[in-house]
């Protein structure tokens, strides 16, 4: 693969996955709160059908991610990092979804656990650092 067309399928890849990072996070932020009368309201998980269908967003977010590394699959065959990368952080996030659906609800965005959020973010973090490094 000549380092023209690498450098356009990152781009391209990271692209889409800064779109689905900013649904993530604004679904993150239902998911912990939302704003009253302009003040910041936690979610205390009164309304299981709001948090349905904010769980029904972040369900769909990583089946679009699975789809986005998927197509992208020779971008990765070609960096073993990449390819780690994708893979560890997969692996974090589908068990999160597992466990969300067996109704585990910490593993939405509990910080001290490998959750969605936090395994998201090392994603995200992974991918910044491994796009900055081959950039160079």
């Amino acid at each position: 693969m000549s380092k023209n067309l690498d450098t356009e399928s990152f781009k391209l890849l990271e692209k889409e996955f800064d779109e689905l990072d900013n649904e993530m996070k604004t679904a993150i932020s239902d998911w912990q709160g939302s704003y009253v009368n302009d003040a910041w309201v936690p979610n205390i998980h009164e309304n299981s059908e709001k948090d349905f269908i904010i769980l029904e967003r972040l369900f769909k977010l990583y089946d679009r991610l699975i789809v986005l590394f998927d197509k992208n699959r020779i971008v990765q065959k070609n960096h073993k990092e990449l390819e780690r990368i994708v893979h560890e952080n997969i692996l974090k996030l589908e068990t999160a979804v597992e466990q969300i659906e067996k109704g585990d609800f910490t593993f939405v965005d509990a910080p001290d656990k490998e959750s969605f959020h936090t395994s998201w973010m090392s994603l995200h973090q992974s991918l910044i650092t491994f796009l900055k490094k081959i950039s160079r």
